[in-house]
């Protein structure tokens, strides 16, 4: 399936250039605003959408230095985003029961479920400072290997992961795959595990908690 939608995210260091933001793009470019979302470290990511071209050169004149007038914002795009990182860019966030913040994204879309016979046979996980580096990580995982996106997570601090799963080689691609996507666009790169064989109550704590 197809995805019409091109999306671009800018994250801010807090609320004020946000704000700013949203009112040059929407005056100086054809993009819509789909949401905003905040991270417990204060950063706010706003996610925009619009035809290749519109993102494309709002994401080259965002990136020209001194652009949008402060420090310590990241500007990315996904084009022709794969269903399965559309479906996570698209999701809202949910209240984590344990720890009660707004940070939970777990998959229940049946558009992302290509891998059945062996769906667990490894967990691969990447954190990121930063939600904008992790979602376009995450389309680059997902069009290097056959994975599955099991869950977004945030901890703290601006620390995102998200959780894939599939084969021990696809999920092991995918993770080394958005690992350097990361750090090739100037991101900062938490960590990257690849678990094989989970254990069943590893299982249930990312699926259930």
């Amino acid at each position: 399936m197809k995805i019409e939608r091109n999306w671009l995210f800018v994250e801010t260091p807090w609320l004020t250039p946000a704000v700013q933001c949203v009112d040059d793009l929407n005056k100086n470019h054809d993009l819509e605003l789909v949401f905003a979302e905040g991270t417990s470290g204060g950063e706010i990511t706003l996610f925009f959408s619009g035809d290749a071209s519109a993102v494309s050169t709002a994401h080259k004149e965002l990136s020209a230095e001194g652009k949008l007038h402060f420090e310590n914002f990241t500007v990315r795009k996904v084009l022709n985003p794969d269903p399965s990182s559309d479906h996570v860019i698209a999701s809202r966030q949910s209240i984590n029961g344990i720890t009660e913040n707004r940070e939970i994204m777990k998959d229940t879309s049946s558009t992302n479920k290509r891998i059945v016979d062996h769906e667990w046979q490894a967990i691969g996980i990447l954190e990121t400072q930063g939600l904008a580096s992790v979602l376009d990580a995450t389309d680059a995982m997902v069009k290097a290997a056959e994975v599955d996106i099991v869950r977004k997570e945030k901890i703290g601090a601006a620390y995102v992961s998200i959780f894939i799963r599939g084969t021990l080689a696809n999920v092991a691609n995918a993770i080394e795959s958005g690992s350097r996507h990361v750090e090739a666009h100037g991101g900062k790169l938490i960590d990257s595990r690849v678990i094989s064989r989970p254990h069943p109550d590893l299982i249930e704590m990312i699926t259930t908690g």
